[in-house]
């Protein structure tokens, strides 16, 4: 007893759901205290773990009333946290749990209890997105005999309201429920009921006063004080504000918080108080009305009319809101009648009703228009003001529930009355109608209205002007000025002053032009009974708006838009047999028999049999214009203007489109009735009208047997249709009833040959009615489908769509669209109106609902599949939001083709089998919307072609404009298949030489290819070739425009077969940058789209093949990407056969690239066709991604997998149902719980062909334990890096996202590669294509987020993460473009924890692995939102963390500078310049691309992932502990210590894949331990960097490892390096200084080592990027800059010295080597160099002279084969800076007699490339000793020299008599050449074919030929003759123009040289320049005068010579030109 107490009893060892339901209560509150973080722990909504408590509601139930008080209160808790998580799934567990809570927590002592069973109310409110059903559930809790449960259902009701508003809650109910509250016992209930109506009075206001009449006396007066006090302290009517939103108005608001605030007003506006009518019921008054209503209504005595109007009345004002009922067409025409009343006092009477009806019957009452409107019109006639006044009351009333356009002709018939008051009275409601319509007038009434009031402006009765003017305003300020200009112009100033009064004051809700939501009124009945369908067509505007309408009821066969069919004559019908019988509706007017008709009621409406009623003389006006319309109920309505424009804008409560095709009735209502109790047995029809709804049950069972009996082949149809419409009838409230009734009628439709589209008209109404009613729609759905195959889905529609668009319900309407769209699946598009379908569509993507945007959008989709992309310039007028929206589904389907109907109509099937109804059942259905039109003519009337022919390129320009601008024009975009002439002038234009014109050439052929489509492929063969011709272009942006242009024409004929020829040719061309460009572009075409299993793309082989060993790096690369996709088409054995007619050396070259690309080929199409066909229509959903295609590329698909990778991809499609019932069936697929999962192997293929899951090797991916946890314990798995390195290699680059939409082969590419590493929630969640998917992807990413930021110290699983990080990075990349804000934070927040990690564990991330991230990242730079650019920065300054700052220095360089969105580059400058404040200047200047040459080795990955034990050594010598790195440079060299002759271990092996890597990684490292100079002695930093050297040099030791580095590594190092060199050189600590001489060691092993070229061409680079900034930095000689660059170039000149030998030996080749020196001197330019020596800039031109003295080393290498080196260099030698040196050097002394004479020059010497020509006889010339031999003083030489110098113009610049200013070289003497030689030559430059620039040039050096040696004219003029009449004419007007150009010339220069004598320099002699005869150009290759003597320069030039040394003139390519540069001499060795 006395031991310590029992311990607790433990539960946890129980499983959950057992301990849910056991019998101790302790167990019970164990189990509730772990299930809400059990459910928090979810995944999402439709976790499993939800499902056994979702499936079970009893089960919830008992938790919310368990017997234990404590636990209760547990349990509760638990089932919020159920309902929160589980969401909207959980919301069918309602009707079980909430009364529970209403009985047993509600009224519960406990506070908590009670308060958490009102939150779990409220949580279903949310999760159901409506209160109407949980209300329902709390009221019965108001009859409790408790009190305490009775206050508590108030407190609910309460809380809910004042949570959710009544916009979400209908507080109908609950008001009816007030007098019940306020009369309870309790005081407590009463004070609740207080707090309820107070809560309602924020959102009613004075609307609840009504429901407050049977409250006692008191307590009204007592709420009416609190109201009046609520209202002064501003929290009264008004101030009510939801504080909840339910889901969907959550995903609503965020949306509209992304479209910049325009969902704000929309909640505004839908808050406003509602009209109280809304909240009481409908009651039907026509049966109330006095039984004799309608005889004393036209009783003879005034008295009983004025009694019976009263009783009406006052019937009318006790019913706020009346029901649409039968006999209200009857009431209406009575009332109509009796305004022409003797007796005043039943005009008024008659009026006040009519106001009454009008408010409370609201729109519906409209359509009696014509039995009110005119005759209360010319009751104005009255004098007497308040009857006056009564029927302006009545008429505004009226007005409410119709529009303007239907009124208007009555008002313009009624103005022309010669009746003063009815003018008077008239004009006034005109003025009154205008001032509230929120519809314009139709554009044809502006005219005649205007006229009128015009007109009644000059009226002599003044009150008729007055009331004139004042309309006449207000239509004025609703049209504008411009549209009256023509009608008010004409008046005088006073009547002008009048109307511009009027204008002032007037006040409008309209503008014409726009489409504003309809005006509020009554709502109609909730149902019309079928025989509400009235004819009463509203009266349209006529001729325009008569026109419109006829389009939406005829489908013409090339329909032009609205505006031009005001003109078009009406048609009319021969004979009624034959509308019926015509499959299309007539294109005009109705049938004239229709405009005898007088207006029916009700059902009558659309009789023709009917006679008419007494008309009088003749019919009015206005009925013979309208179209009859469409008899289902409730009656149509014509549309307003703004919905049934086809290009108008259909805001959210825009009408719907009119059904359009007219119906004959065979039998009126009454006269089949009468025939129906003939025809249906007296016993069974009294049944089906029988009170009790188990006989009418009974009676329609009977029926259906009675029909199946045979009576259904032989009853007339219509005769039955009708009898069901009344027995049962339509408003039938049982469903199982109705659901008969559906039955019924669908056997008459199968059955009886009497069906037609008169019974469709009777019925499709109300069962269109049905479509929302979760028990009638399916058989009211099937119903309606047979119909359509019975006649047409369109005229089945057309009977639907209004009284789809009137229902309120917005499920019944997103419910009554997806019946639409599966419509539109089963039976395609074939004769289908499309305007009307997409009107009606647009109508619902204005509902504020989301699930009907949603569902009306899946129907868009749907449209669009078989429609076309043409169907989106529809939808141009949607919200900018909703329209992104759609654009983003459209994309989705983009490429599927449409489903096959299942279905068709009967009416299309005729039309097709008697080849009638073009443009209904084939061809282009968007023929119907958009009708084609002729290019020819559209330019036939201008004269485009004409000046698109001229030869000013302004014309061109402006005629392709105009073009441009033709094309715009919304009516021409869509083309006929011929272009007449313009063809043949656009294929010239695409070739312009102006880019502008060209750029707009392009554009008009896309556009053109575009409107055309398929019938473009005629005009492709025309176009193709020089389209493809423009990519030879050097300007990046033409380029790209004629990409765009060809991928536009593959996409408009389908495909790119009619490209192949032309394309071939193309390929065959000698430019390179043209096959690279098409190469390029051929390879991403047929990525996305891969070609058949054919053999089409033949002719590329050859040319591809050829491409494959071109000397441009970019055609070998856009070789390879091309021949993946030739395997799959040609196969390869056809690629290997060309591969047989190749050299051998060239087939050891391709046969490897042709095999490595085998691999990678796509399956042909044919063969993947067939597995994936039984997928049905989702199949391309369930399809696996094309990027795992290469994988099973040598076994063929089995059958079953399709099936499997359904199956597997079944979590991803959540709707599909099929998916679902498979997960049921195995539940390996997805098990019950996730706290007891079994093991199943990965749903995904192996890597070498199809899945083997009971095969493949456990090992290779470990399979994981649960849905969404791996092995490990994280929801990732695999860790081997190989994997992730293979990946990167493949697709890498391609994951560079600048915006949306993101392509689909990348998700599909993703979601493939994550299949394999990924856990399938968590897949699911990140590739969710629920309604909600960016919620999915927001907890998918909180997953990864959550998985980096927590990682584990245990090293598997951080091997884990680390291989499977470029998966999230690849992820962030496809989604952080997206819109929403919440899905771009959770992306920069798994960036944040998946960076801090790897930073956590010092890795770096490779190249590959950087660019499928960090360029989009940098795109966001540029974001729109200020936080989110925030983030960004932050993001990318962390990545130095984790990648080299000289990488994400270029990234930012290549991809943030070159954006076209300005903050983006202005971000990457701000990142930039961080990088370099941070890290100085040594990472931030490398060469902007690499270099890709034929002799380069593959470019390898810079940062090394840690794939490997020397990866993790090459990343550990970044550590920033000294002692750590060196360990890991001792074991690099320890690695480097096998001889280069021994055999290689596999750690050098694996050491030659990371060569970059590791140099990298010394580089970055070295630039640390030198970055303080100080710290360079300390004892750890000293250690290091020799060790940093010595690892250098043992890598020396090995040049295969040191040749495979590329330019940019190289550069990096040498930077450092060389840096380094005079850091230490210049330190006072001896043992720092020391070190230079060991750096200077390994700059020299560096170029002895490493490949000669690639040594150059960093040299090169080095220097650029030191010396470039030197003039605008204002650099001097004594600055670290200068110091560096002229280390640097004694480098170059240290590699210079031993070119000739590297020449020698192969080790150097010129042909790499004249490309290096040419880019050099491109960027900066020879001129650029000589000005820098002239302002004294450090270093001046030695660099140019150094590169000049390597052309001279080259040239005397290989002095008869340097021309063709050059050209094996260049693709057009001539246009180089490097040639005219070339030229030069070789053609100043052909031959030297000997010597061997070394000299060293003298800084300063002025001298040419000609001049420094190396002459030695060896190629070890050029070695000389320091000090230089003075060179000889041979007398012949010097004159050589001298007279050479003399014959270029120049004067020797020092002495030559041998001091160190002499020449470094000896040179011979310039031999003449031969005259006829130079005369070839010249002839050859002139006929010239491939350079215009040497053509040109060669005529103007035959020019001074001519002149230096006239006798040699007649040879000339020989030679000429062999060229033919026409080109010698044109040669010599050539040589005639260029005589007149000298003496024009010799005029010029002899006058300015007068006047600019006096300021010539007289310092020296000046320098000489050719004659500007003699041409100066890069691309003479032939002037032999300029190396002429001086006694051969004619007496003409001296003067221009003398000129142009005044003006320091250096020709017309001053960057190549001849000049006066220092000579350059390079030191024995360089000063290292």
């Amino acid at each position: 007893m006395d031991g310590p107490p029992p311990p607790e009893e433990d539960f946890s060892s129980i499983p959950l759901l057992d301990r849910v339901s056991h019998s101790n209560w302790k167990a019970r509150l164990s189990a509730y205290e772990a299930l809400p973080k059990a459910f928090s722990l979810t995944t999402s909504d439709s976790d499993p773990t939800f499902r056994p408590y979702l499936s079970d509601p009893g089960l919830l139930k008992k938790i919310a009333t368990d017997s234990n008080a404590v636990a209760q209160e547990k349990g509760l808790e638990a089932l919020c946290a159920l309902v929160q998580y589980s969401g909207e799934n959980s919301a069918r567990t309602r009707e079980t749990v909430v009364p529970a809570l209403v009985d047993k927590c509600l009224g519960s002592a406990r506070a908590g209890t009670k308060a958490k069973a009102i939150e779990l109310i409220l949580k279903y409110i949310e999760v159901e997105n409506g209160g109407e059903a949980v209300i329902r559930d709390i009221l019965p809790g108001l009859s409790a005999k408790q009190p305490k449960i009775v206050s508590g259902t108030v407190t609910a009701l309460n809380e809910a309201f004042k949570a959710f508003g009544i916009k979400v809650i209908p507080p109908k109910e609950a008001l009816k429920t007030l007098p019940k509250i306020f009369g309870h016992s309790d005081k407590t209930v009463r004070a609740e009921g207080n707090a309820l109506v107070q809560s309602l009075y924020t959102f009613l206001g004075q609307g609840i006063q009504p429901f407050l009449s049977e409250l006692k006396p008191v307590q009204v007066k007592e709420l009416n004080e609190a109201f009046a006090k609520m209202d002064e302290a501003s929290t009264g009517q008004g101030s009510g504000k939801p504080t909840r939103l339910t889901r969907a108005q959550e995903r609503e608001r965020e949306a509209a918080e992304l479209a910049g605030g325009s969902g704000e007003a929309a909640e505004e506006e839908a808050e406003e108080p509602p009209d109280p009518r809304l909240l009481v019921d409908e009651v039907d008054i026509v049966p109330k009305l006095p039984a004799d209503f309608h005889t004393l209504v036209a009783s003879s005595k005034w008295k009983e009319r004025k009694e019976v109007l009263d009783a009406a009345l006052e019937l009318v004002n006790a019913n706020p809101r009346i029901k649409d009922s039968d006999g209200m067409g009857e009431l209406a025409k009575a009332l109509g009648k009796r305004m022409t009343d003797a007796n005043i006092q039943c005009v008024i009477a008659a009026a006040q009703v009519i106001e009454g009806l009008s408010k409370g019957v609201g729109q519906p009452f409209g359509k009696h228009r014509a039995s009110i409107v005119p005759p209360m019109l010319e009751r104005f006639k009255e004098r007497k003001q308040n009857v006056v006044d009564a029927i302006g009351q009545g008429l505004d009333a009226f007005f409410a529930t119709t529009t303007l356009p239907d009124v208007t002709e009555d008002i313009l018939n009624t103005l022309k009355s010669k009746n003063p008051q009815v003018k008077e009275g008239t004009a006034k409601f005109l003025a009154r109608s205008l001032s509230t319509t929120r519809i314009p007038p139709a554009k044809g009434d502006v005219k005649p209205m205007s006229e009128l009031l015009v007109t009644l402006l000059e009226d002599g009765y003044e009150p008729v002007r007055a009331a004139a003017a004042e309309g006449l305003g207000t239509l004025l300020k609703i049209v504008g000025e411009r549209q009256l200009n023509p009608v008010i112009d004409p008046l005088d100033d006073l009547r002008k002053a009048k109307v511009k009064e009027a204008f002032e004051k007037a006040t409008v809700k309209c503008k014409a032009g726009a489409a504003p939501p309809a005006p509020k009124a009554a709502p109609p009945a909730a149902k019309a009974p079928p025989k509400g369908a009235a004819k009463k067509p509203a009266a349209p505007p006529p001729a325009e708006e008569d026109k419109l309408m006829d389009d939406f009821g005829a489908t013409p066969k090339a329909k032009p838009p609205a505006r031009f069919l005001a003109k078009k004559a009406p048609a009319l019908a021969a004979t009624e047999e034959e509308e019926l019988a015509q499959p299309e509706p007539p294109k005009a007017a109705p049938p004239a028999k229709f405009a005898k008709k007088a207006p029916a009621p009700a059902e009558d409406a659309l009789v023709e049999d009917e006679a008419p009623p007494k008309p009088a003389a003749k019919p009015p006006a206005r009925l013979t214009k309208k179209p009859p319309a469409a008899a289902a109920p409730p009656a149509a309505k014509k549309p307003p203007p703004a919905a049934a424009a086809p290009a108008g804008k259909a805001g959210g409560k825009a009408a719907a489109p009119a059904p359009g095709e007219p119906v004959k009735f065979k039998f009126s209502s009454e006269d089949a009735l009468q025939m129906a109790e003939e025809l249906v047995p007296p016993q069974l029809a009294s049944d089906l009208g029988d009170g009790n709804w188990k006989t009418r049950l009974a009676g329609m069972e009977e029926f259906i047997t009675w029909l199946e009996g045979g009576n259904a082949e032989t009853a007339e149809c219509e005769v039955l249709f009708r009898f069901l419409s009344k027995k049962p009838g339509w408003n039938e409230k049982n469903f199982q009833v109705s659901a008969k009734v559906y039955a019924a009628l669908a056997i008459l439709a199968e059955k009886s040959p009497t069906f037609s589209k008169s019974c469709v008209a009777i019925s499709t109404g109300h069962l269109a009615e049905k479509l929302g009613d979760m028990k009638l729609k399916k058989p009211a759905g099937d119903a309606l489908l047979l119909f359509a195959e019975k006649t047409s889905l369109s005229f089945v529609l057309d009977q639907a769509y209004e009284p789809m668009s009137k229902q309120k319900a917005p499920k019944v309407l997103a419910d009554s669209i997806g019946w639409v769209g599966q419509a539109l699946t089963d039976f395609g598009i074939a004769g289908l109106t499309l305007r009307n379908l997409v009107g009606f569509l647009k109508t619902a993507l204005g509902n504020s609902n989301a699930a009907v945007r949603s569902s009306a959008t899946s129907t868009l989709v749907t449209l669009r599949l078989f429609a076309g992309p043409g169907i989106k310039d529809l939808l141009e007028d949607v919200n900018p939001q909703l329209l992104a929206t759609i654009e983003g589904e459209f994309a989705k389907v983009d490429g599927q083709p449409a489903p096959t109907p299942t279905r068709f109509s009967a009416d299309n099937v005729e039309v097709a089998a008697t080849g009638g109804g073009k443009g209904k059942s084939g061809g282009d259905p968007l023929d119907e919307l958009f009708p084609r039109v002729d290019l020819d003519k559209l330019v036939a009337g201008t004269t485009i072609i004409a000046d698109a022919k001229s030869d000013a390129w302004k014309s061109r320009k402006e005629a392709l404009e105009l073009l441009q601008s033709i094309l715009d024009v919304g009516a021409n975009k869509r083309l006929k298949p011929n272009m007449g002439d313009i063809g043949p002038v656009l294929k010239s234009r695409v070739g312009d030489s102006n880019k502008v014109v060209q750029l707009l050439a392009l554009d008009i052929v896309s556009r053109i290819a575009t409107g055309m489509n398929k019938p473009f492929e005629k005009h492709a063969r025309l176009l193709a070739r020089p389209v493809a011709d423009v990519l030879a272009d050097q300007k990046a942006n033409i380029r790209s425009a004629g990409t765009s242009t060809l991928s536009a024409m593959a996409t408009a004929c389908e495909g790119i077969d009619p490209l192949i020829n032309p394309l071939t040719g193309a390929l065959e061309s000698n430019n390179p940058l043209l096959r690279g460009s098409l190469l390029h572009w051929m390879a991403e075409w047929l990525n996305e789209h891969p070609p058949a299993g054919s053999s089409e793309l033949a002719p590329w082989i050859s040319p591809v093949i050829a491409c494959l060993e071109d000397r441009n790096g970019d055609v070998r690369k856009g070789a390879q990407a091309v021949l993946p996709s030739l395997i799959t088409s040609c196969g390869f054995d056809a690629i290997m056969d060309k591969t047989s007619s190749l050299k051998a050396t060239s087939r050891s070259t391709v046969v490897p690239m042709i095999q490595a690309a085998k691999a990678l080929a796509k399956p042909s199409a044919a063969s993947t066709s067939a597995p994936s066909a039984p997928a049905g229509s989702a199949a391309p959903k369930l399809e696996p991604p094309r990027s795992a295609a290469p994988r099973s590329v040598a076994t063929s698909p089995v059958p079953e997998e399709p099936t499997s990778a359904a199956t597997a991809s079944a979590p991803t499609a959540k709707k599909a149902p099929t998916n679902l019932r498979m997960r049921k069936i195995e539940p390996s697929s997805r098990p019950e719980s996730r706290l007891d999962s079994p093991v199943e192997p990965p749903p995904s293929a192996g890597l070498n062909g199809a899945r083997k899951p009971l095969t493949r090797p456990t090992s290779a991916l470990p399979p994981p334990q649960s849905p969404s946890m791996g092995s490990n314990g994280i929801p990732f798995s695999g860790a081997s890096l190989d994997q992730k390195k293979n990946r990167l290699q493949k697709d890498g680059p391609r994951w560079i996202v600048e915006g949306l939409p993101v392509r689909k082969d990348l998700a599909d590419t993703l979601h493939h590669q994550m299949e394999l590493h990924v856990s399938k929630d968590l897949l699911s969640l990140l590739f969710s294509k629920d309604h909600n998917a960016v919620n999915d992807f927001v907890k998918g990413l909180g997953i990864i987020v959550d998985t980096y930021s927590i990682a584990e110290d245990d090293e598997t699983i951080k091997a884990t993460l680390i291989a499977n990080s470029d998966l999230c990075f690849k992820y962030v990349s496809m989604k952080i473009h997206e819109p929403q804000s919440n899905l771009v934070t959770r992306c920069l927040d798994v960036l944040d924890s998946v960076i801090g990690f790897l930073t956590s564990c010092d890795y770096s991330i490779s190249e590959t692995e950087a660019s499928c991230f960090i360029p989009t990242i940098i795109n966001k730079l540029g974001d729109s939102r200020e936080p989110v650019r925030l983030r960004v920065q932050t993001v990318v300054q962390n990545l130095a963390k984790i990648y080299p700052s000289s990488r994400l220095y270029h990234l930012l360089l290549d991809h943030g500078l070159k954006s076209k969105v300005a903050k983006t580059r202005q971000g990457a400058l701000e990142e930039m310049a961080a990088i370099l404040k941070r890290v100085g200047l040594s990472p931030c200047e490398p060469t902007k691309t690499r270099e890709d040459e034929s002799g380069d080795e593959t470019i390898k990955d810079i940062n090394t992932p840690l794939g490997d034990d020397v990866g993790i050594t090459i990343s550990g010598i970044l550590s920033s502990d000294p002692s750590r790195s060196v360990d890991a440079l001792k074991k690099i060299q320890k690695i480097l210590e096998v001889p280069p002759s021994a055999p290689k271990n596999a750690e050098f092996e694996q050491l030659t894949e990371h060569t970059e890597g590791l140099i990298e990684t010394i580089t970055l490292q070295m630039s640390h331990v030198f970055e303080r100079s100080d710290d360079v002695a300390e004892a750890a930093n000293f250690r290091l960097a020799k060790h940093l050297i010595q690892t250098l040099n043992s890598f020396c030791d090995h040049p295969v490892l040191a040749e495979s580095l590329t330019v940019e590594i190289l550069t990096s190092l040498l930077e450092e390096l060389t840096m380094r060199l005079l850091q230490t050189d210049e330190s006072s600590d001896p043992k720092v200084k020391d070190l230079s001489r060991f750096i200077n060691m390994i700059v020299l092993r560096v170029f002895a080592a490493g490949r000669r070229i690639s040594i150059f061409r960093a040299l090169f680079a080095l220097l650029l990027q030191i010396m470039k900034p030197f003039p605008t930095n204002g650099t001097t000689a004594e600055s670290k800059d200068a110091k560096l660059a002229e280390l640097v170039l004694k480098c170059v000149w240290k590699m210079a010295r031993s070119i000739p030998q590297e020449l020698q030996k192969g080790h150097l080749d010129a042909v790499e080597l004249f490309p290096a020196i040419e880019r050099f001197l491109q960027s900066i330019p020879p001129n650029e160099w000589r000005s820098r020596a002239q302002n004294r800039i450090p270093l001046g031109d030695m660099p140019l002279r150094t590169v000049k003295v390597i052309i001279q080393h080259i040239v005397a290498q290989y002095p008869e084969q340097v021309y063709d080196q050059l050209s094996e260099a260049f693709d057009d030698p001539s246009a180089t800076i490097v040639y005219p040196y070339v030229y030069r050097i070789l053609n100043s002394a052909p031959s030297r007699p000997g010597g061997n004479e070394r000299t060293r020059p003298a800084t300063g010497a002025s001298e040419d490339p000609a001049t420094e020509t190396v002459r030695s006889g060896s190629p070890t010339s050029s070695r000389h000793a320091s000090p230089p031999p003075r060179p000889s003083s041979d007398s012949s030489s010097r004159a050589g020299v001298k007279r050479e110098r003399s014959s270029l113009g120049f004067e020797q610049n020092g002495s030559s008599n041998g001091h160190p200013g002499s020449p470094p070289f000896g040179y011979a003497e310039a031999l003449e050449p031969d005259p006829d030689d130079r005369l070839i030559e010249i002839i050859d430059h002139i006929s010239s074919e491939t350079t215009g620039a040497m053509h040109k040039e060669g005529i103007t050096e035959l020019h001074h030929f001519l002149k230096e040696f006239p006798h040699k004219k007649p040879k000339v003029d020989k030679m000429l003759d062999a060229t033919g009449p026409a080109f010698r004419k044109y040669i010599a007007r050539a040589l005639a123009s260029r005589a007149a150009e000298d003496e024009e010339r010799e005029v010029a220069v002899a006058d300015t040289l007068s006047k600019l004598e006096h300021k010539r320099e007289s310092s020296g002699s000046a320098i000489r320049r050719v004659s500007a005869g003699s041409p100066n150009r890069l691309s003479n290759g032939g002037n032999e005068r300029r190396f002429s003597t001086a006694s051969e320069i004619v007496p003409d030039d001296k003067a221009l010579s003398r000129l142009h040394d005044i003006f320091r003139y250096q020709g017309p390519r001053s960057s190549i030109s001849l000049s006066n540069p220092q000579r350059t001499s390079l030191p024995s060795q360089p000063e290292l």
